[in-house]
């Protein structure tokens, strides 16, 4: 469950990340969105430290890296070649994810 959660939010930062970097929306929703899922992803960071589940370090780990990305979309969201290197960032956590939650 937390992996799945944390994958949905990957996919749809990548998402979110690729409008961003093509300019196909504004600053104002990419902000608030990239905040919705960086806090989604802290809340399953801390179902995670309260739980113990086999991998919570790994799944700790890839929320680290995953919050980070959604929080540097959230703080400029309106710098593209950012955003374009996040998109390949969290496409790649995405696919990781996948894969531990398989």
């Amino acid at each position: 469950m937390n992996t799945q959660s944390l994958y949905g939010d990957a996919a749809e930062g990548a998402r979110l990340a690729g409008l961003i970097a093509r300019g196909q929306t504004t600053g104002v929703f990419a902000r608030a969105h990239a905040q919705e899922l960086e806090d989604d992803v802290t809340q399953v960071e801390q179902n995670v430290a309260d739980q113990s589940i086999p991998g919570a370090e790994r799944i700790q780990q890839l929320a680290d890296q995953l919050g980070s990305a959604l929080g540097d979309l959230a703080t400029h969201p309106d710098d593209g070649p950012a955003a374009s290197h996040a998109e390949t960032a969290l496409t790649e956590l995405a696919a990781k994810l996948a894969k531990l939650g398989s």
